[in-house]
């Protein structure tokens, strides 16, 4: 069985800093100074840096390269690598792969879940905790690259518990829980074994070190 590897970086902001803003598409750079909050700056900064890790391309190679369907998923033309981001809390990660795939991270701070929300969004599975199903619903949205708008109908009564099918096609999930947070990776048409890396290994490192480039 194909191995996936998610990547994650616990802390991201505090090593944002040490990420090159030459890292980012020329349109960012020139409307970097000032222009946001230090808590976005970061996300954008990492995020970016985070892509550029996954495909294996420069920041000006990716802003080059990459697309983003009608829904506002990105996506490499004409490539057989896929790739998703997501952050939460203090937490960012990123996976990539040869097939489609979505993932979904949630810090576990909501302990007490309204009912209304537990009975409308169907959160309630033998074996899962209501936010391993909250995640494995919000991989599966990306996985498939529509949103909530145009799906929300067809996953609200779904068992993410394990594999199904959607139209004629399979999907497969593989999830990581801990006491801080919930993260779920979707897969389409593959099984694959969840293998977590977390980055970066020592706590003070330059952008070398974190990414390797």
């Amino acid at each position: 069985m194909e191995q996936i590897k998610v990547y994650l970086i616990r802390d991201y902001e505090k090593y944002a800093d040490r990420i090159s803003e030459k890292i980012l598409p020329p349109t960012l750079q020139a409307r970097w100074g000032g222009l946001l909050r230090k808590e976005k700056a970061a996300q954008i900064k990492m995020s970016w840096a985070l892509k550029c890790f996954l495909t294996g391309r420069s920041g000006v190679e990716l802003a080059r390269d990459i697309a983003v369907n009608p829904y506002g998923k990105p996506y490499l033309p004409g490539e057989d690598l896929f790739f998703s981001i997501t952050h939460a809390g203090p937490y960012m990660a990123g996976a990539a792969g040869p097939v489609e795939l979505g993932l979904d991270l949630q810090t576990e701070r909501r302990k007490n879940y309204p009912v209304e929300v537990l009975k409308a969004w169907d959160l309630v599975r033998d074996g899962l905790t209501p936010m391993e199903v909250w995640t494995a619903k919000e991989a599966l949205l990306k996985c498939r690259g529509k949103g909530w708008r145009e799906e929300a109908g067809k996953i609200r009564g779904l068992d993410v518990s394990h594999s199904l099918i959607i139209e004629g096609t399979c999907y497969y999930f593989g999830r990581l829980h801990t006491e801080e947070y919930s993260l779920c990776l979707c897969a389409k048409d593959r099984p694959f074994l969840l293998y977590p890396v977390l980055l970066p290994e020592k706590s003070e490192v330059g952008q070398e070190e974190i990414f390797g480039f």
